[in-house]
């Protein structure tokens, strides 16, 4: 007799059918649509990743869940449906059923981790801007990569390692959480739920530091005594970057809940009641695609970059069968480099600007001129401070349109740099009382 211990980690909660599945060529057709449909969304965002190098921290991320769900589509999933519903299930063995359980836990974990990790992302980027690139650096996002792959490897062969049971049972091939034991799905379970509170945490997060950015940009527009219309136009263009990343990300988290809610759901209610529907867990499982489907149209929708990168590869690849070649400048990884390394130093440089302009307000400037806001100096010293304030705003909106994957054309920052040079002249004739501020300003630009 088995120990209470031992039933814990091998204990399989509903029974076996004597007939799992039955071949099912119509359903095959739909699931093989669904399959080159994913394979080739995944395939256009690793190609554009491959145009944009060398790649930031977002670009990373994404090529991790296009890597993640595209094989998860182009192996594990290509083969349960050419088995299931072509070939026969019985002709599963044990190798092969070995071979798609690790894969497919491999890939959907890595996945649904990778999502967590971009969100994450996003939420620094959004709350603290200006400390983005000091807290979130490229060698740690490829740590944090490297990290979340070898733990979806741990965890997808934990059932061959004693921790519940194999999929492989009376010839066929099982692969739902409560197939592998109680222990297993309910260690999968814990994982998969907190993943789903940490991406609402961070999506919250996103929503609340967007909501303030827009708030402090149109309270700077409205107090703001000077200012011409170019910069009006900028201010308005880095509140639309901040809005669309922030739907962005909420259209991201409505998918990511459609498609692992259910499936956690289903998969709880049958450890618990040893009851499962097969049509359910369909159901569920095509459910689990969506997230994978969408997301390549969901980035080539909100991004300038991904929608050229598609154009280019999907004229490339017509130039193979006679049709011109297109015009692969843009791509040009020369010119992106030298963004990426002025992006840094504006991030670096904006950072010592902002502390600077923290420490003024700490010794009483910006309190000092509340006090005295009647008076000439006072009006002036707030006209200034504001001004300095706004430029750092709109120095986070640069970064946020930069780092947010956004529409830009192109990623020269001389224009911007020449506009921002221009401004400062327009502070610093502003006032000539308060030079000190002004000049440790100017030498952040």
């Amino acid at each position: 007799m088995s120990s209470p211990a031992s039933s814990f980690f091998l204990n399989v909660t509903p029974s076996v059918p004597t007939a799992p599945f039955q071949v099912n060529p119509t359903l095959g057709m739909i699931v093989e649509v669904v399959i080159l449909f994913l394979i080739c969304g995944h395939f256009f965002i690793i190609m554009t990743l491959g145009l944009y190098k060398p790649w930031n921290i977002a670009d990373l991320l994404l090529f991790s869940l296009s890597v993640a769900d595209g094989l998860n589509a182009a192996i594990p999933l290509q083969m349960l449906n050419v088995l299931n519903n072509f070939i026969g299930p019985e002709t599963w063995n044990e190798a092969s059923c070995a071979v798609f359980v690790i894969l497919t836990y491999t890939f959907r974990i890595a996945s649904v981790c990778t999502i967590t990790l971009i969100s994450g992302d996003r939420a620094i980027l959004l709350s603290r801007p200006l400390q983005h690139h000091i807290i979130v650096t490229i060698e740690r996002a490829r740590i944090a990569v490297a990290t979340i792959w070898l733990f979806s490897i741990f965890m997808s062969i934990l059932p061959f390692l004693g921790v519940g049971k194999t999929g492989y049972r009376k010839g066929f091939c099982f692969y739902q959480l409560y197939d592998f034991g109680v222990a297993y799905g309910y260690i999968i379970e814990s994982i998969g739920i907190v993943q789903l509170i940490l991406v609402l945490i961070c999506f919250i997060a996103i929503k609340s530091s967007s909501g303030r950015f827009v708030k402090r940009q149109s309270t700077m527009a409205a107090s703001r005594q000077t200012g011409g219309k170019n910069q009006q136009t900028r201010e308005t263009a880095g509140t639309r970057q901040v809005k669309q990343m922030s739907t962005m990300m909420a259209i991201v988290v409505l998918l990511y809940y459609i498609s692992w809610l259910p499936y956690l759901l289903i998969n709880l209610y049958s450890m618990v009641t040893g009851k499962f529907n097969h049509s359910q867990v369909i159901l569920v499982g095509m459910l689990s695609l969506v997230n994978a489907l969408i997301n390549p149209i969901l980035y080539g929708k909100m991004s300038l970059r991904y929608r050229l990168g598609y154009l280019y590869i999907f004229k490339r690849t017509l130039s193979v069968c006679g049709a011109s070649k297109p015009d692969g400048s843009f791509f040009d990884g020369t010119r992106r480099a030298a963004s990426t390394i002025a992006r840094n130093s504006t991030t670096g440089a904006s950072y010592k600007a902002r502390q600077s302009i923290d420490a003024a307000f700490q010794d009483g400037g910006f309190k000092s001129a509340k006090e005295e806001f009647s008076t000439r100096r006072a009006g002036v010293r707030f006209e200034v401070n504001n001004k300095v304030d706004n430029e750092a705003e709109e120095r986070t909106a640069f970064l946020l349109v930069e780092d947010g994957n956004a529409n830009l054309k192109s990623p020269d920052t001389s224009s911007l740099q020449t506009s921002l040079r221009s401004e400062d002249e327009v502070v610093n004739k502003t006032d000539g009382e308060y030079s000190p501020l002004d000049e440790s300003y100017d030498s952040a630009l």
